[in-house]
């Protein structure tokens, strides 16, 4: 019975240390598109509307920045505009925001 016990505790503390995106807000018709990553809205050329928020733990940039377009395009999203990240006392980044942008003529 301990060797399960092993295995379950192994695959929990797996599944913990995943990072998770959570999302606030409207959902739409999934878009087919490549989801655009922006850092500003001002960097944004199109009409557009934020129809919600994205949230998760930073660890790697490449991996986050998938994952967050993934969601978005999931949402009905067009684009992702990275807001600055949470920061600790000791300068680590522990969450990033992003906000999911409808572009108007969707």
């Amino acid at each position: 019975m301990k060797r399960y016990q092993f295995i379950i505790l192994g695959f929990a503390f797996l599944l913990s240390s995943c990072a998770s995106v959570s999302y606030f807000g409207d959902r739409y018709t999934p878009v087919k598109s490549d989801v655009e990553i922006y850092y500003s809205v001002h960097d944004v050329k199109k009409l557009y509307k934020v129809i919600g928020r994205l949230t998760s733990p930073n660890y790697n940039q490449e991996r986050l920045k998938a994952e967050l377009k993934n969601y978005a395009r999931t949402v009905g999203g067009n684009a992702v505009v990275i807001n600055k990240p949470d920061v600790t006392n000791d300068g680590q980044s522990v969450t990033v925001t992003a906000d999911v942008l409808r572009y108007a003529d969707e």
